[in-house]
């Protein structure tokens, strides 16, 4: 059975990259509870579990000329879940760690009025760029370097301004805090 399911899904990818795009449906439909129970079980969030198996099955198809060996799809597939997962999961410990560093009560701001109100004050009391860098890692959940990319800086700087606006933010929550 195995077997099979894994010649079905190397002849699904190979009409895949032969310009089929209903083939990666196939692919989809077999294999999108499997992702969605993987993200869950990292991130243990339904909803966030299944906007990440949606992302994962998106970079899988943008990513498919990169599987080298097609019989091993679900294999490539989890881990790409299971990588984005991870990353899902470490962008909630930050965006958490930011809102302690702020000494905002509770987590994300679409849960609580009050601390994003809060916490929009305190940004607002720090340096533009360091509101800008923060927004971008902790709200947006980008990467160093896709942040660098964005601004046009390097990773490096991109790492040190981020440091340096975690700093400022710490000073600017305890100087309220007295």
């Amino acid at each position: 059975m195995a077997k099979e399911t894994a010649i079905e899904d190397a002849e699904a990818v190979a009409r895949c990259l032969g310009g089929d795009r209903d083939a990666f449906d196939t692919l989809v439909r077999r294999y999108r509870a499997l992702a969605v129970g993987v993200s869950f079980s990292t991130c243990r969030d339904r909803a966030l579990a299944e906007d990440i198996a949606q992302e994962a099955f998106i970079r899988a198809y943008k990513c498919l000329n990169q599987l080298t060996r097609h019989e091993s799809f679900c294999a490539w597939l989890m881990n790409i879940v299971k990588n984005a997962a991870l990353r899902a999961a470490q962008n909630v410990a930050r965006r958490e760690q930011v809102y302690k560093l702020a000494s905002v009560d509770r987590g994300p701001h679409t849960e609580n009025p009050t601390a994003a109100m809060e916490f929009a004050e305190l940004l607002g009391r720090i340096d533009e760029s360091s509101q800008q860098v923060l927004t971008l890692k902790y709200l947006h959940g980008m990467t160093c370097a896709e942040i660098g990319s964005t601004l046009g800086v390097p990773t490096g700087t991109v790492t040190s301004k981020i440091s340096r606006a975690l700093s400022s933010l710490r000073e600017v929550a305890r100087r309220g805090n007295r």
